[in-house]
């Protein structure tokens, strides 16, 4: 009797909750047999059953697959009903509150989970330029790219799904969500703090520093900003958002031109925020710079047509700026330089083309007219008959006049 007496005394003292385990089961399930499920980071086999904390501040589920839509989800707990039997035994023998601090105060709010993975249409898929890196058997340091957001069209950088960090320590993956949430709400001090919290205990998460870069770049610490940018660069040079995220920081300092280059390479890595961001400065996506240089070209031979010559060297330079290899573009803006007296211009613009494309009979012509003009007769006539070659009208022209005028 003695026993029993005591056993019960010690079960008031410490509270229901702290008899009970400190872990909880877990049933997963995936309706792609083979796909990669993780749970707080470590792979699990599927269909399966995990053992899982309580008191977690959060069960973070992963599952992906090349060629699917990834899954993310995450687990919190609520306080169990043996908890609050707790609570009112506490109000009344006062020692069952050391049961609240334990685990077993909690249960999951969720204890079955069904994965489901959505295909992506091969279309969207192939199209798309970010690829997942391949995972290696055995390792939990698997970074993968982000899917482009189709309807966003924010200047902002875009939030990193949850689970897109992948750490290496489970501990930092409530970290990196929490970071995630606050940049949501634009709580830029909250997102700061959690951010910095998660590359404590994870430094090689460049999701974690990216995500920290955009809550500094808001607040207006421009050089913390770069700074996290560059050492997400660093861990993934890869990585689409640290380029949009230092691009947005470059903008807010006024440095357009380093902006342009950081969106145009995220808009390049497949991340569509970007082009849209850099539309946003040029008017145009960096996926189409060569419509858009095609059309300047049109616009530069009217404009030629018109003897708008400065507009002519306006619209070249752009293209050229666009298209560094356009021979066309520094053949016409040759033109124009010749006939504002600009000659020694032109022939470098017409070297250019040349040099770019050897079968430029436009450049041949245009630099043989800027070497009449300045009264080079041998080199402007060798210039025409090459041009005129190379099968161009105008230059057989010119140099039909030309040698007929000697």
């Amino acid at each position: 009797m003695r026993k029993w007496t005591i056993a019960i005394l010690a079960f008031l003292a410490v509270g229901c909750s702290a008899m009970k385990p400190h872990t909880q089961a877990l049933k997963i399930t995936c309706n792609v047999p083979d796909a990669i499920v993780k749970v707080n980071g470590d792979r699990v086999d599927v269909p399966g059953e995990i053992q899982v904390r309580r008191n977690s501040d959060g069960v973070l589920i992963e599952g992906y697959k090349e060629g699917y839509d990834r899954y993310n989800k995450t687990i919190y707990s609520h306080m169990s009903e043996t908890a609050i039997a707790d609570i009112v035994g506490t109000a009344v023998f006062l020692l069952p509150v050391f049961g609240l601090m334990s685990p077993g105060a909690w249960d999951l709010d969720q204890t079955e989970v069904h994965v489901v993975l959505n295909e992506v249409k091969k279309s969207e898929y192939e199209g798309s330029k970010i690829e997942r890196r391949k995972e290696e058997k055995g390792d939990r340091n698997v970074h993968f790219a982000l899917k482009p957001e189709k309807k966003e069209e924010s200047t902002q950088p875009q939030i990193p799904s949850k689970g897109d960090a992948g750490e290496k320590i489970p501990q930092a993956l409530p970290w990196v969500q929490k970071s995630y949430e606050s940049l949501q709400k634009r709580e830029w001090a909250e997102a700061i703090r959690t951010a910095s919290v998660a590359i404590s205990l994870d430094p090689n998460s460049a999701v974690s520093y990216s995500n920290r870069a955009w809550a500094y770049s808001e607040k207006g610490l421009f050089d913390k900003a770069l700074e996290d940018c560059n050492s997400a660069l660093k861990l993934d040079p890869n990585s689409a958002l640290a380029y949009n995220n230092r691009g947005l920081t470059y903008k807010k300092m006024g440095q357009i031109k380093e902006s342009k280059d950081d969106y145009e390479k995220a808009c390049n890595l497949g991340l569509e925020l970007a082009c849209n961001n850099f539309k946003a400065i040029t008017g145009y996506s960096p996926l189409d710079k060569a419509a858009r240089a095609n059309l300047l070209i049109k616009e530069s031979q009217i404009r030629f047509e018109e003897k708008d010559w400065n507009e002519v060297i306006r619209i070249s330079s752009e293209v050229i700026e666009l298209t560094p290899n356009n021979d066309l573009a520094y053949s016409i803006r040759a033109g124009a330089y010749a006939n504002k007296g600009l000659f020694h211009e032109a022939v470098n613009d017409c070297n250019s083309s040349i040099r770019i494309n050897p079968d430029c009979a436009l450049a041949y012509n245009n630099r043989g007219y800027a070497f009449e003009l300045l009264g080079q007769v041998k080199e402007a006539q060798l210039d025409y008959e090459i041009s005129c070659h190379l099968g161009l009208e105008l230059g057989c022209h010119n140099l039909k006049k030309f040698s007929g005028g000697k």
